[in-house]
């Protein structure tokens, strides 16, 4: 419960729990217990989905950047995937995206993407 308000603490004007009561996630009456961490099981589900939603939306301004091209080819080797769970190799396209988002990520860590950004990856 220490580690949730010490987060809670962290985000609490950064405007992420207005986000979670105007979306009905968090209700405005039980805002103030989310952010001092006093309710376990709450916490822990809130955070998971705030945490969830952005990673979500970094991933797709991640995809909206790359070569259509690379993500038609993913598309069919996910689909390729999803049939043969045996192949001895991961496909190309699906480490070529891998190693682009973990450089994309180490960019929005280290603020090129903005300081929001730097600010909400974290």
């Amino acid at each position: 419960m220490v580690y949730f308000s010490a987060i809670g603490k962290y985000i609490a004007e950064s405007g992420g729990p207005y986000l979670l009561a105007e979306n009905h996630i968090v209700e405005k009456g039980s805002l103030k217990g989310f952010i001092s961490g006093k309710n376990y099981n709450r916490c822990k589900r809130v955070h998971q989905i705030l945490s969830l939603s952005l990673e979500k939306l970094h991933f797709k301004h991640f995809l909206e950047q790359v070569d259509p091209s690379v993500i038609c080819t993913l598309g069919h080797d996910m689909k390729v995937l999803s049939i043969d769970y045996n192949l001895k190799e991961v496909p190309e396209s699906v480490k070529y995206i891998i190693s682009e988002y973990e450089d994309y990520c180490r960019k929005t860590i280290s603020g090129e993407h903005g300081l929001i950004s730097k600010f909400w990856f974290q």
